[in-house]
């Protein structure tokens, strides 16, 4: 049976902080990929930061949290 080796990131999320949250992600993968894992787990919310509260009504806040997630996205599957 092969074993499966789950990195579980804990990482400092800002709310509103999108690219620093996103450049937070991008370092902990980057460590638990060189740890050989197979799955890494991040925080709910961990690109918009929790509680975004009143940021989820403006819409450059949903664009920003959309564009972040399609760059992570690229970022793991290039």
């Amino acid at each position: 049976m092969k074993r499966v080796r789950v990195a579980l990131c804990q990482i400092n999320c800002r709310v509103g902080a999108v690219g620093r949250n996103v450049s937070a992600i991008k370092r902990g993968a980057e460590k638990a990929l060189a740890a050989r894992a197979d799955i890494v787990c991040f925080p709910e919310l961990a690109v918009s930061g929790y509680q975004p509260e009143d940021l989820l009504l403006k819409p450059a806040f949903i664009d920003a949290n959309t564009a972040a997630i399609a760059e992570l996205k690229k970022a793991a599957y290039p």
